[in-house]
């Protein structure tokens, strides 16, 4: 009996003993569970914000995409010449420059002798005319946009050769169509040419963490053979819980390699695209301007008493209203390098030429020079320069010397845009 009483005992207190374990087990157990509750939500959440900015980094190349393709306009250019002569006419004739140089875009028809512009945009053309002199016939060429005439080239001697050439900066829509006629009763011998200016997803990974929650622990009972494997079991279930906590970590600190390096691309990302924006921000300024606004021919000069600003009141284009018409004055809005062309013409005379000068604030940079005793003389001009918002540019006639202009050709103009800022 006693035996049987200290074996009871025995019993109670290995059952104690189990009990303590079992219990410790499932605290042990409990608190796993909320690290690893902890973990998930910190998985979860690194998760989102790894998703969100996986998204944000998507729709930021999207922006830098659309700001590449505006700052990467489409190049378009080109530059053509007649492989001979052509003309006289006894109606307007298109021009087929048929010798091609350049033709980036393939906006220029060399079957048809039309440039169709392929986008908004300030286009630039030049046209240069020769002819042998002819007692009665001139090199008339007319560029025309839409079929409207919008300026003309024109030179007249009798014998030699002569030249004549001209330009103008506009503002054309999609699918406006240029070309270039000589007009009736005239002629064209040497290489006319034109030239225009020239003016880019992500997969998203999405992460989705899961776990399965842990039983709920079961009381403990008086079968020792019971509590212990609840005790085995837990502690699998504790070594399962450790294991996958492990896993869990390990996918944060690659999630958080990830974040950082998102975040630096992102960093870096916003910056090109601060540079793109700015460009694509830069004012957009272009002008081109002929002196008569009115239908007719005249001669502007000769003056005698010093310099004489020539004002341009025709005016083609004037984006940005950098260009004022009524003092014929342009003023650099910001600093940067801007491009200039000035075409001069005149009525032959023994006793003057034509000479105008392109000045920057009232000093002397370029000029355009022509002289001969009969006929019709044409000169041109250009430059590149850097100004200071501010700067003023004019075109200055020389004293004694005059200069032609016919309301219908234009002959002579004043151009300019801004080719970047800096």
């Amino acid at each position: 009996m006693k035996i049987m009483e200290t074996r009871m005992e025995t019993m109670e207190k290995e059952m104690e003993q189990i009990r303590t374990e079992n219990t410790a087990q499932a605290k042990k157990l409990e608190e796993t569970k909320i690290k690893m509750d902890e973990v998930i939500k910190e998985n979860l959440a690194q998760a989102k914000e790894l998703e969100t900015m996986r998204g944000t980094t998507v729709d930021v190349k999207i922006k830098m995409d659309d700001l590449i393709k505006q700052n990467e306009v489409s190049k378009v250019a080109f530059s053509v010449s007649l492989s001979s002569s052509n003309g006289p006419h006894s109606s307007s004739h298109t021009l087929i420059y048929k010798h091609i140089f350049l033709n980036t875009g393939e906006a220029y028809d060399a079957n048809t002798g039309i440039f169709t512009a392929p986008m908004k945009g300030v286009y630039v053309f030049r046209v240069f005319s020769k002819a042998y002199g002819s007692r009665d016939k001139a090199v008339v060429a007319g560029l025309f946009k839409n079929g409207q005439h919008e300026i003309s080239t024109y030179a007249r001697q009798d014998g030699g050769f002569i030249g004549s050439s001209n330009g103008v900066s506009l503002l054309l829509e999609k699918g406006d169509k240029y070309l270039c006629h000589p007009l009736s009763g005239h002629t064209i011998n040497t290489s006319p040419q034109y030239w225009r200016c020239q003016y880019d997803a992500n997969t998203v990974v999405m992460l989705n963490m899961w776990a399965i929650p842990a039983d709920e622990v079961f009381s403990p009972n008086i079968n020792i053979l019971e509590e212990l494997q609840k005790i085995t079991t837990m502690e699998k279930r504790v070594k399962s819980m450790e294991n996958e906590m492990e896993r869990l970590k390990t996918v944060n600190e690659e999630q958080a390699k990830e974040l950082k390096i998102l975040q630096e691309t992102t960093v870096d990302t916003k910056i090109k695209m601060d540079e793109l924006m700015k460009q694509n921000q830069a004012p957009k300024v272009a002008f081109s301007a002929s002196l008569l606004t009115s239908f007719g021919s005249q001669s502007v000069g000769p003056f005698y008493n010093g310099l004489h600003t020539l004002i341009y009141k025709y005016v083609f284009l004037n984006t940005g209203d950098a260009y004022d018409p009524n003092t014929g004055i342009f003023t650099a809005p910001v600093r940067g390098a801007y491009a200039f062309r000035v075409f001069s013409k005149a009525i032959g005379n023994p006793e003057r030429g034509v000479t105008a000068g392109l000045f920057k604030n009232d000093k002397h940079i370029i000029s355009t020079h022509g002289h001969q005793a009969s006929g019709f003389s044409s000169t041109s001009n250009g430059v590149t320069l850097l100004l200071e918002e501010g700067d003023k540019v004019k075109v200055n006639l020389y004293a004694g010397q005059w200069i032609f202009d016919n309301g219908e050709h234009h002959h002579s103009t004043f151009s300019g845009h801004l080719l970047f800022p800096m």
